[in-house]
């Protein structure tokens, strides 16, 4: 049996650990990011600025793949913080945690009563311990929080409907929000077919459920997954221009992923052997084909980026399945070697809060903490600018925050992009350099930008005299 002191931990550290990530939150002067935002925040000044949503969904409908969803996001959202990034990242927190929770509900529903309460802070303390995830609420333009919080309620839902009698109102209510639910994920962002596949296997095998009302949610499905799979690839020419269905060239690109897709490969055949090894326990044919839910819907999403590049960024979706997947694996080995269950109980799960302590104070608050520091840098700047006998660059590969500084600061001094090596030419009296811990300076442009007017745990910028010798 588990200690009862560790039991009564688990609630603590978890609020503990959340409530430490909300304060940080609150006190750190957090302020608009270098990616998407000032773009963003352009485009509504300038473009956006006297055209209805509906006018502005049918031109991205027009130019660009279309995303809706995501589309009425940036509009509604920076419209409405674009004043205040604080309470954005605030509402960003809160939107990631309701886009988690049914996962969540999804889990419990398959574990045993006595293992429930213990397996959900399992899975909290395992998504605390996942730094994708944090890319997340940093970073609030992303638009994987959409995969997992539309795919993850329309999983939800077909999974509550097979607990339904199939001739009740019920039954349909729940097929429709799980069917509305995929419905805006993929209008948000295409990746979140990678949960239909699933969905398939659900409803062809609930042979409870009468062939025609069966048959009409497939037939929905599977025209909704081909017609945005097939919009999706149509696009190459915009936002798929990486996407790549060369069958040579993707075989060829299995031997070259990233150690985290190998892994993730790992866990999920180990998953698949796990759930085949306990499958008589279960009575139910549904309860068994709903754990198949996690590795299946892992296993469609990597394979759904694999052509693009999974990178960084786009790890989050697939954190939460692991996630999943090995809790899951925990609950069915506990039974199947009852050994195990005091190792599991009394080191697996308090290490957990130990890995997502370490996280949230070693990668998410120094994320946020870095975060801050760019309105610090654009209040220096601004107060600096414009010059006329000032030229700005910044190191490669920081294209976008060249451009976001500008837009940060008016608009009212250039900002150009300066390669490794690139010879700096200037008729003007001093040449500034910005830099950041992602595009530091090179040993060429050191020997000549060797004053150090502002700097931060994250920036350096660098100031070069005219008189000062060239190399």
């Amino acid at each position: 049996m588990i200690k009862p002191f560790i039991t009564r931990l688990f609630p603590w550290a978890f609020l503990l650990l959340l409530g430490s990530l909300l304060t940080a939150m609150i006190f750190l002067p957090l302020s608009w990011g270098l990616m998407d935002d000032a773009q963003t925040l352009q485009l509504l000044k300038t473009s956006w600025k006297d055209i209805s949503i509906v006018g502005l969904l049918h031109r991205y409908s027009v130019n660009v793949i279309f995303r809706p969803v995501y589309i009425a996001y940036l509009y509604l959202c920076y419209g409405t913080f674009s004043n205040s990034p604080k309470l954005f990242y605030l509402f960003t927190l809160i939107l990631v945690g309701l886009f988690l929770w049914p996962w969540t509900l999804i889990l419990r529903r398959q574990l045993p009563p006595q293992t429930r309460s213990i397996g959900s802070y399992f899975f909290g303390f395992l998504l605390l311990a996942s730094t994708p995830l944090y890319n997340l609420i940093v970073f609030l333009s992303l638009q994987e929080k959409f995969v997992i919080g539309f795919g993850g309620w329309a999983l939800y839902a077909l999974t509550s409907a097979q607990h339904e009698d199939r001739r009740s109102v019920r039954w349909w209510l729940w097929q429709c929000s799980g069917f509305t639910s995929f419905l805006l994920g993929v209008l948000a962002k295409p990746t979140t077919l990678a949960v239909a596949p699933w969905a398939f296997v659900s409803l062809v095998s609930d042979a409870n459920a009468p062939k025609k009302q069966r048959a009409v949610w497939i037939l929905a499905w599977a025209t909704l997954s081909t017609v945005m799979g097939l919009v999706f690839l149509k696009r190459s020419d915009s936002y798929t221009s990486r996407y790549s269905t060369d069958i040579r060239g993707l075989v060829q690109s299995l031997g070259h992923q990233p150690t985290m897709v190998y892994l993730m490969a790992g866990l999920i055949l180990v998953t698949i052997l796990l759930i085949f090894l306990d499958w008589t326990k279960q009575k139910d044919l549904n309860a068994r084909l709903a754990r198949f839910l996690w590795p299946c819907s892992l296993a469609c999403y990597l394979a759904l980026l694999i052509p693009w590049g999974i990178a960084t960024y786009l790890w989050a979706p697939a954190m939460v399945m692991a996630c999943g997947c090995i809790v899951l694996n925990t609950e069915i080995m506990i039974r199947l070697w009852p050994r195990l269950d005091p190792f599991f109980r009394n080191v697996v799960l308090p290490m957990s809060i130990l890995m997502a302590a370490g996280v949230v104070f070693h990668v998410a608050i120094p994320r946020l903490s870095r975060q801050a520091e760019i309105g610090t840098t654009v209040r220096w700047l601004s107060s600096q600018w414009p010059d006329k006998d000032i030229d700005a660059y910044i190191m490669s590969p920081c294209t976008e925050a060249a451009t976001a500084l500008e837009i940060f600061t008016g608009n009212t001094q250039q900002v150009t992009v300066l390669n490794k090596g690139e010879p700096v030419s200037s008729t003007h009296a001093k040449r500034w350099l910005i830099t950041r811990d992602e595009c530091p300076i090179d040993t060429a442009h050191a020997a000549q930008f060797t004053q150090i007017v502002f700097e931060l745990p994250h920036w350096k910028i660098y100031e070069a005299r005219k008189n000062d010798n060239a190399r």
